[in-house]
C-alpha cells in the first residue's frame, strides 16, 4: 500500500506488520497515516480500533523504540488514553543499541514486533497506556495473607499479562471486603469501633486496607 510519511526502506515492514495484525490478531480497518489523537503528534504508521475498546497504534521504524516515543507514551500515561502501542521493526536486528531500545520498549510497556515478510515475532507485549503508569503497590500496608497475591499481580502486569492481574487484584479484593462484610468492627473494640479503611484504585479495582 502508498505510504507518504514512512520512508520507502520501511515500506515492506509496514506491509509485512499490517498482514501479520490482520491475520494473527483480526484486527480491521486499519487507516494509514492518520491522525488518533489530535493532541498528540506525531502521526502513527498505522491505527486501529480493537476489540477490547483500546486504539491500536503501530508505528514502523527500525529502531525498537525511537526516541520520540517517550512523548506519546507520557501523554497517553497522564491522559488515561487506552492505547496500545506497537513498534514494527524489520527482524535481525542485532548490538547494543537494539537491545537498549528493547529494554526501554519493555519498560514502558510499549509492544514490539521483529517483522519478516509477513511473518511477526513478538519481541514486548504491548500493554494498556492508560494503565502502565500504575505506581509500585506499598504491600506492607495491606494485611500479610495479601502481600503474595499483589505481588503476583503486580508482576504480571509488568510482563504485559494485565487480564490476569486484574482478577488477581480482585480475588483479593473481594476476599477482603467479604470478611469485613462478616465482621466489620475492630476486634480488640467491644464491637463499638468500626474498622476505618483506606482505598487505593490499581487497574480499576479498589483495594482497601485497615488505618
Amino acid at each position: 500500500m502508498p505510504y507518504r510519511l514512512l520512508v520507502p526502506q520501511l515500506s515492506p515492514v509496514a506491509d509485512g506488520v499490517a498482514a501479520f495484525l490482520k491475520r494473527e490478531w483480526g484486527v480491521r480497518g486499519l487507516k494509514v497515516e492518520k491522525s488518533v489523537y489530535p493532541e498528540i503528534k506525531p502521526i502513527p504508521t498505522f491505527h486501529a480500533a480493537m476489540t477490547d475498546h483500546h486504539m491500536l497504534w503501530v508505528e514502523v521504524s527500525n529502531r525498537a523504540y525511537p526516541t520520540h516515543l517517550d512523548g506519546i507514551v507520557a501523554d497517553c500515561m497522564q491522559q488515561g488514553l487506552p492505547v496500545r502501542l506497537v513498534v514494527a521493526v524489520p527482524s535481525g536486528l542485532k548490538g547494543s543499541t537494539f537491545h537498549e531500545d528493547l529494554s526501554r520498549a519493555r519498560s514502558k510497556g510499549v509492544g514490539v514486533i521483529a517483522v519478516d515478510g509477513n511473518n511477526g515475532q513478538i519481541l514486548a507485549n504491548a500493554l494498556s497506556l492508560s494503565l502502565a503508569g500504575v505506581h509500585p503497590i506499598a504491600r506492607a500496608e495491606f494485611p500479610a495473607k495479601f502481600r503474595y497475591a499483589l505481588a503476583q499481580a503486580e508482576s504480571r502486569s509488568g510482563k504485559g499479562i494485565q487480564p490476569r492481574a486484574a482478577m488477581t487484584y480482585t480475588e483479593s479484593s473481594k476476599t477482603f471486603r467479604e470478611r469485613l462484610r462478616r465482621r466489620p468492627w475492630l476486634p480488640d473494640s467491644g464491637g463499638l469501633e468500626p474498622i476505618r479503611l483506606a482505598s487505593i484504585r490499581i487497574h480499576g479495582i479498589v483495594l482497601c486496607r485497615t488505618l
